[in-house]
């Protein structure tokens, strides 16, 4: 459980940092930016294979992918399409979590407790318990309650 809880805490976590960066990088797309770069890798491609002695001694995998200045210019609004999909995507998401909390655990030093509270003070906090587990060793009772909260 605690994994599923983790990827999906991943997920919710990375579903923001895209709308973050989806602005941006849809700013650069329509300005035509990504075509000026391009536009200036060509050059300087075509200006090393005139002149390849400035490469001299460089033998890195990065020089030798601007010698072969092979730059296409992908079809823009095909990509705007596609990241229109992805930001839907990603706002669904983050609205259905905007109801869910899974990054809550609560611990409890016995088993009484997590019954009491389940019993007593679950439903005011607006909790639905889902697992607990305990743990015993000649000593210690080591319980806990992993549960996450649905806000209605």
């Amino acid at each position: 459980a605690n994994e599923t809880f983790a990827f999906v805490g991943n997920v919710t976590h990375y579903t923001r940092v895209w709308l973050n960066i989806s602005a941006q990088l849809r700013t650069f797309l329509e300005e035509g930016r990504l075509h000026n770069h391009l536009v200036w890798l060509q050059q300087l491609s075509s200006e090393l294979q005139q002149h390849p002695e400035l490469l001299n001694g460089t033998d890195s995998e990065l020089m030798q992918g601007l010698m072969e200045g092979n730059y296409s210019l992908p079809n823009i609004s095909i990509l705007l399409e596609q990241m229109d999909t992805i930001d839907n995507a990603a706002c669904g998401w983050t609205r259905f979590m905007s109801k869910v909390s899974v990054d809550v655990f609560k611990g409890f030093p016995n088993e009484d407790s997590i019954v009491n509270y389940t019993l007593n003070q679950a439903y005011q906090d607006n909790v639905s318990v889902f697992a607990s587990e305990s743990s015993y060793t000649q000593t210690l009772i080591v319980s806990w309650d992993s549960y996450f909260t649905v806000h209605m």
